[in-house]
């Protein structure tokens, strides 16, 4: 939990995932980057649905979207 919070909260990471503006919830904005590069750097592996399955373990949950009509 603790590395999720320093990847969450630091400054380089903001450019690949981003808090929503309710702060409940964040979103990977650049999928490709964050599987090749952060992932690695913090864990033992570079796998997204491993990180994902970490998530569901503290209680996270994906989140779908509605897309508005502008």
């Amino acid at each position: 939990m603790k590395k999720l919070y320093q990847i969450l909260n630091t400054v380089s990471s903001r450019r690949i995932i981003e808090w929503d503006v309710d702060g409940q919830s964040f979103q990977v904005l650049n999928k490709t980057y964050f599987t090749n590069n952060t992932l690695p750097d913090n864990f033992k592996h570079s796998n997204i649905n491993s990180f994902v399955r970490q998530l569901n373990m503290y209680d996270f949950h994906k989140c779908k979207r509605s897309t508005e009509e502008i």
